[in-house]
């Protein structure tokens, strides 16, 4: 929180008295339950999360369970709620298994090197159209 430019602007979620309600801890396989009792939850409604009461009949099982590795507009759901409507989600929202470029790269020189076999600069530049520069 910068006193200067910021000052205040994330009050809502850093301050022990307002966090529970204003934000909600993401957990992979855990329904999407908040607040100072944790008595709130999200749930889903004609494809539309809303904030509901637990009690009176609606209860965890209700709610919205946390999918690290759900589609990605499911991230993007979840990445657009915001106080005042919404508690805001803390947590890993998207965990995807994906290969690092670099190892992606590794993996196409090592096939094609298996299939052409180990290049040879020499003969490389010296194949096809080539000048000489003097």
């Amino acid at each position: 929180d910068c006193n200067i430019y910021n000052h205040k602007a994330w009050f809502y979620a850093s301050q022990k008295e307002t966090r529970p309600d204003a934000t909600i801890m993401v957990e992979h396989g855990k329904p999407l339950v908040f607040g100072a009792d944790r008595d709130k939850g999200i749930r889903f409604v004609d494809s539309r999360p809303e904030v509901v009461q637990l009690g009176n009949g609606i209860t965890e099982d209700d709610l919205l369970v946390h999918d690290e590795g759900a589609p990605l507009p499911y991230a993007f759901m979840l990445s657009q709620l915001a106080p005042p409507a919404f508690p805001m989600p803390v947590g890993v929202l998207r965990r995807v298994e994906v290969p690092t470029f670099e190892s992606a790269m590794r993996g196409q020189i090592d096939a094609q090197r298996q299939s052409a076999g180990p290049g040879d600069m020499d003969k490389l530049m010296r194949a096809g159209d080539v000048w000489e520069v003097r």
